[in-house]
């Protein structure tokens, strides 16, 4: 592994204001590492539901060690194989602080997946 450069700031996220809002952007350095989360659900006949609701980002966002979650865009043929809806999220976290895969996993369920891995 490369040794880490001179930390300048405590934390890998910018922070920037835009009008009345601040907006905080993850900053892929090397203290922060991502991985992506596949979330499943069954889904009935008629439109298909998202999984992507601001519950299942809270719950995610409320596991130890994450530093940020960003849903990700799947074409739609991926989406809908066999009447199993498939979404996926970026989940990044300081590697540091590693994030526990079961807790992850727990956090994805409780947001109402039925299936969750990486």
């Amino acid at each position: 592994a490369a040794p880490v450069a001179n930390k300048r700031r405590s934390s890998s996220c910018k922070t920037r204001e835009l009008g009345s809002s601040v907006q905080v952007e993850p900053q892929g350095g090397p203290s922060e590492q991502e991985l992506v989360l596949r979330l499943g659900s069954v889904q009935r006949s008629g439109s298909p539901v998202s999984l992507l609701t601001p519950n299942m980002l809270h719950q995610l966002e409320a596991v130890p060690g994450v530093v940020a979650v960003e849903p990700v865009e799947v074409a739609d043929s991926k989406r809908k194989d066999s009447g199993i809806a498939v979404e996926e999220v970026k989940v990044f976290f300081r590697s540091q602080h590693p994030v526990a895969l079961e807790a992850l996993q727990t956090a994805a369920l409780q947001g109402g997946a039925q299936v969750a891995e990486v």
